[in-house]
Parts: C-alpha cells; structure tokens; sequence
C-alpha cells in the first residue's frame, strides 16, 4: 500500500470529500462476502470519524447481489471495482447480501483529529501501531 501511493492518493481524496487528512486509523482490513459463507453484515456503525472502502472485486464478473445500504439515504449504494466510497463513520450501513460468488473490500477505519495520532493502539498514516509509552 505504501510502495504504490496508496496514503497519499487517500489523503488527497479525504481532503477533497472532507475537509480534513486522516491523522490514524482504528484498523483497516480486508472483507469476504460469499454466496455460501458470510454473505451480508448487519446494520452497524464503524470506529473512528469516517469509513471507507474500496471495491476489489468486479460485480459483473466475480459475484451477483451486494452492495451497501445507508439508512440516511434509503437506498443501497454500488462501488465499482477499484472506485473508493467513503462516509462518516457513525452513519447506519450495513452489506447486503450476495447471491452468488464473491465480493472482496478494502475497509479501514479513519480518525481525523491529531490526539488519534498518539492514541496506543491505533495505526499511523504510515502504517505502523503506535506503541503503548505509557508503562
């Protein structure tokens, strides 16, 4: 992720869409829906100030179904292969369910404000855990 630019292509982004750079992150992980395994996540909220996520896989090709439904909006929301959505991260969403195949996503939890940026546990921008100085 860092040796392709992927921090800085997603600062630049988050500046754009919010107003703000990311400072940490709670956790950023990969997700697997499949047709016979988990195919959907409940409604929920994420950690942190705001969410994204990245769509790594192709809805014509790798899986049928999906997508995410956001309470604010009434509807459900399509990501493209390789087009990134993001979102505050305390709005209601939830992954609707896939019929067949599978459906992979990039998913991190973003914080903004610069006391994240020091909090033990959580990752910096680069990508590393900040350490637990405090014993």
């Amino acid at each position: 992720l860092l040796k392709h630019r992927f921090m800085d292509d997603l600062q630049h982004l988050y500046q754009l869409a919010h107003g703000r750079r990311i400072t940490a992150f709670d956790d950023m992980f990969v997700v697997r829906y499949q047709a016979l395994g988990q195919t959907q996540l409940p409604r929920h909220t994420d950690a942190g100030d705001t969410s994204f996520m990245i769509a790594l896989s192709d809805s014509d090709h790798d899986f049928k179904g999906g997508g995410t439904f956001f309470d604010v909006l009434g509807e459900t929301v399509e990501c493209a292969q390789g087009h990134l959505l993001t979102f505050d991260a305390k709005l209601f969403h939830q992954g609707i369910p896939i019929t067949e195949g599978r459906r992979y996503l990039l998913v991190g939890f973003c914080f903004t404000t610069p006391e994240a940026a020091a909090t033990p546990g959580n990752l910096t921008t680069r990508l590393s855990l900040i350490p637990d100085t405090s014993t």
